[in-house]
């Protein structure tokens, strides 16, 4: 069921300006209970339990925020590029393997765009642990990007506390310095 009006529209519209996105992002109810998810590259849908509604104000923040930056990322068609990489080489363990921690470490860096926006590492962990909780993970072959994964989602939890974490943005100039050294 789309949301055309109330808080979770008008939050999501105020976060997409925040964040520079300038495609239009839409937000989707779903009658089932599963995990929040972005699908969609040039038009990205937000998919929402419909117990979203009821969630407090931070904790829809969080999850707008962490769907947002899939969308900032284009993670839609990273995710799609990968699932091809998988199905041309699904003979190649290696290609599954990369898979799998492309799907982490694209969590995490959505993890930490949140908490770079101020969020306390504490708070977006109980979060995401509530979220988890009531909700049914996305399916294996889910097209979507969904916000919890089966495997990963302990060590999400885990680099969420992790203080020592480096954050930071990978810019051009640091993939070049990684590439040569």
């Amino acid at each position: 069921m789309p949301l055309d009006r109330g808080e979770i529209p008008a939050l999501t519209t105020a976060l997409c300006g925040a964040l520079g996105i300038s495609r239009p992002v839409s937000v989707r109810l779903s009658g089932e209970r599963v995990m929040p998810m972005v699908w969609g590259a040039f038009r990205p849908v937000i998919l929402l339990p419909a117990e979203a509604t009821s969630w407090t104000a931070e904790l829809r923040r969080d999850v707008l925020l962490h769907e947002l930056a899939h969308v900032r990322r284009h993670d839609y068609l990273n995710q799609l590029v990968t699932r091809l990489a998988c199905a041309v080489h699904w003979f190649n363990p290696l290609a599954w393997m990369a898979a799998r921690r492309l799907r982490a470490e694209r969590e995490r860096a959505c993890d930490d765009h949140v908490l770079g926006t101020g969020a306390s590492a504490c708070d977006y962990a109980e979060h995401l642990v509530a979220v988890a909780r009531g909700l049914r993970p996305a399916a294996r072959g889910t097209l979507g990007v969904p916000m919890a994964g089966r495997s990963s989602f302990g060590e999400r939890v885990v680099a969420l506390l992790d203080e020592g974490r480096a954050r930071g943005v990978l810019t051009g100039t640091l993939l070049a310095r990684s590439g040569i050294g």
